[in-house]
């Protein structure tokens, strides 16, 4: 602990401590001081490409088009007969005809209702009208699925990126809005972000400017910002957000004339239509991949539509699980299939606790749970040391019940409403040893994971190399793949131990700012080459500051003890 007073000073101090341990020369030599001066503004290294591609590659951490294919994709396929019937809704028709009056369409409901592929559906509708789909058309759309379980999804920051990503490709001429900043950190300032959103929205002409945003209530960082910002634009441009029922949203979204709430709880009768359209072409589905008897399929289907209450979730479930039994099963075990989401997560659970790798499926259900964005199977398997295949891996996401899917080499969760029911509902199981102690659990596997960095991790050989010439030949496999989540969140983990510890008032059991010390004087630039190939590098400067922070209450503490003593 000699060197913490240095490392709590300032984080100059940290970056020449963490030098001096690695070694003048060699530092000097591996990591020129450029590197050192952009952690200290916290820049990352950018593309060196020509006109509007830098700010797009600066925008881009992910592309909303993908996320809206990823999204259907795991659903099955979108059913247009699933939501046809907003179209001739009075809401939608007044959103659509109305130039001042319906500026806004708000559509709220429960968990498991649909809001997400109606809006996929209306931006299927609206698309081929705009400049996403051709030049030659003149109204123009953008839209972002917001994502609480993964933090590249769930905030102000990311949706205001993602919108203005999709306006630049269809506006290159925008761009100009954008100053000469084309920097990922730059575009990680919300300020610097609204400013150019409102600008390019009020020169985007001529036609009609349609935004689309997919679950307001999962943004967990600058909900109030969003709001406030769609209130104060439905003039300019023609919004159509979705969200469950949430007093907040309600109480802003009420205060304006122009703005359109659409219920679907009161729209009842047209969601059940849609579900019952849902769950046909799901038995038809099912039917023909399993060559089941065509009364097998009525009694699937009469099932399902009694017991669906207008949910599209729990059919999407259902079904999924009987795809998993074999034809001659099916019959019987369509029957234990109990009412309800939470009621059938509650089912999961209970034959997840009945298996032989118990331990095992709990454990990555509470990883899935408390990361802070989705693992890749390597980043997973990592986490969890486990001595499998990639390519078998898919197999073992599959046995902790209906909680997880995947989307490409990603384990994400099925719903919201999974995530949900498993803090809420089964926290006890999750945690055996309490949140804390797994928060804390999570942040030792990360540096542990860590220990594998070392110099040129890419073979590079000349430090010299831009991040371009450096991505560009990568190795095959990527040396980095189980490591990139390690090296970007492993302060977080200890950061949310740290404050889990301290409200259980069990602050004497933390030592991870010991842990984090050690692992930043001997990995320091290591980590950081890594966190520049990560394209990341950003990162460092956060990590840095919570490890000072924590630092410092070690040291108030310590001396507190000593004098108490």
């Amino acid at each position: 602990m000699s060197g913490n007073l240095d490392v709590v000073e300032t984080i100059d101090a940290v970056v020449e401590y963490a030098g001096d341990a690695y070694g003048a020369g060699d530092g000097a030599k591996y990591l020129s001081h450029d590197c050192f001066c952009k952690l200290r503004l916290s820049i990352d290294e950018t593309d060196q490409f020509d006109g509007a591609k830098k700010y797009l590659d600066a925008l881009r951490s992910t592309d909303p088009r993908d996320d809206k294919a990823r999204i259907e994709q795991t659903n099955g396929g979108l059913l247009k007969d699933s939501y046809v019937w907003i179209l001739e809704s009075p809401e939608f028709i007044t959103w659509r005809d109305e130039s001042e009056s319906g500026r806004l369409l708000w559509i709220r409901g429960d968990p498991g209702k649909g809001k997400t592929m109606l809006l996929s559906g209306l931006i299927n509708e609206l698309q081929p009208l705009t400049r996403l789909d051709g030049a030659q058309n003149s109204n123009t759309i953008s839209y972002f699925f917001c994502q609480a379980t993964n933090s590249g999804l769930n905030n102000y920051t990311a949706i205001l990126k993602g919108l203005i990503y999709l306006l630049a490709i269809q506006h290159p001429t925008v761009v100009s809005h954008l100053d000469d900043k084309h920097d990922k950190d730059h575009w990680n300032s919300e300020v610097s972000l609204e400013r150019t959103f409102r600008k390019m929205v009020d020169d985007t002409t001529p036609g009609e400017i349609y935004l689309l945003v997919d679950a307001l209530d999962e943004c967990v960082k600058g909900l109030p910002l969003l709001l406030a910002l769609i209130s104060s634009m439905s003039s300019r441009a023609k919004w159509i957000v979705t969200s469950r029922n949430r007093c907040e949203i309600e109480e802003l979204f009420g205060q304006t004339s122009s703005n359109v709430a659409l219920s679907l709880e009161l729209h009842g009768d047209s969601v059940s239509e849609a579900v019952n359209s849902y769950i046909s072409y799901r038995t038809r589905q099912l039917a023909d991949r399993k060559k089941l008897k065509k009364s097998t399929a009525e009694k699937i289907h009469d099932h399902l539509s009694q017991n669906a209450h207008g949910t599209f979730l729990w059919v999407a479930l259902v079904c999924q699980r009987l795809e998993r039994c074999r034809a001659w099963e099916i019959p019987s075990q369509l029957v234990q299939f109990p009412q309800g989401l939470n009621q059938l997560y509650a089912q999961m659970m209970d034959q997840i606790r009945e298996s032989d790798s118990c331990d095992l499926y709990m454990s990555i259900l509470a990883v899935a749970t408390t990361v802070f964005r989705p693992l890749t199977f390597a980043e997973l398997i990592a986490m969890e040391s486990l001595n499998i295949d990639e390519e078998t891996f898919p197999d073992l996401i599959v046995e902790c019940g209906s909680f997880l899917t995947t989307k490409g080499n990603t384990v994400v969760f099925v719903h919201k409403s999974a995530k949900d029911f498993l803090l809420k509902e089964s926290s006890n199981l999750l945690f055996r040893s309490g949140l804390a102690q797994h928060q804390y659990d999570l942040f030792q596997r990360c540096i542990a994971i860590l220990q594998n960095l070392h110099k040129d991790m890419y073979g590079l050989f000349y430090p010299g190399v831009s991040l371009h010439e450096a991505l560009r030949n990568c190795p095959n496999p990527d040396p980095l793949d189980n490591l990139k989540y390690a090296c970007i969140f492993w302060a977080d983990h200890m950061q949310e131990a740290y404050k889990l510890f301290v409200q259980g008032e069990i602050i004497d059991d933390f030592h991870g700012a010991d842990t984090a010390h050690d692992f930043i004087v001997e990995k320091f630039l290591f980590w950081l080459e890594a966190l520049a190939l990560c394209q990341n590098l950003s990162t460092a400067m956060k990590a840095l500051i919570i490890l000072r922070d924590l630092l410092g209450v070690s040291i108030q503490t310590s001396h507190m003890s000593q004098n108490c003593l």
